[in-house]
């Protein structure tokens, strides 16, 4: 009885459970986002050990309460995140960066998630990437999905986000397994 208690035990070491309420577009969202500790590989070849970092993600976006809320997310699965507001930011430091993972608004002002993919297409040792968008009024939202697939996106996601899609995402595109 004992084994089968402490088993119980260590199947719970260092999952954590974290709360966030978020405002978009008027209405208020809260997540409960359980995180599950993970095996330190990428199939890329690189080793990293547990409690490094995993992976390094560029996150875009035009809403500085999603940038906030992922990069807490993803820090919690030991990923180091850089962050930008827009398309032309975040080519910048993808000029000057190395990245493994690539998440990206497909809707926003002055450069948006579409141009990043373009500009991705010519890229050696290009980053893997995961879009997601909102959609537009004015336009279907799965004619974005499809434009981001024959982009070369990785993975498309809606948003609002599900954080336990997110996080499935990122380990998905990056093949990260998660420990039993």
């Amino acid at each position: 009885m004992a084994k089968d208690e402490s088993s119980d035990q260590s199947a719970l070491v260092g999952k954590k459970v974290a709360y966030w309420v978020v405002s978009q577009h008027g209405t208020k969202y809260m997540y409960r986002v359980e995180t599950l500790p993970l095996v330190g590989y990428l199939k890329t070849g690189t080793q990293r050990q547990l409690g490094t970092i995993m992976a390094r993600i560029l996150l875009i976006d035009d809403d500085e309460q999603i940038l906030n809320v992922v990069t807490s997310l993803l820090e919690r699965e030991h990923h180091e995140i850089s962050t930008a507001v827009d398309g032309k930011q975040g080519i910048k430091l993808i000029e000057n960066q190395n990245f493994d993972l690539i998440i990206t608004d497909v809707i926003m002002p002055e450069m948006d998630g579409i141009e990043v993919l373009m500009y991705l297409l010519n890229q050696t040792n290009r980053p893997k990437v995961i879009a997601m968008s909102g959609g537009s009024a004015s336009l279907d939202q799965t004619i974005y999905w499809n434009i981001c697939k024959i982009l070369r996106a990785d993975k498309v996601l809606q948003k609002p986000l599900d954080f336990e899609t997110l996080t499935s995402a990122v380990r998905e595109v990056l093949e990260i397994r998660v420990a039993d």
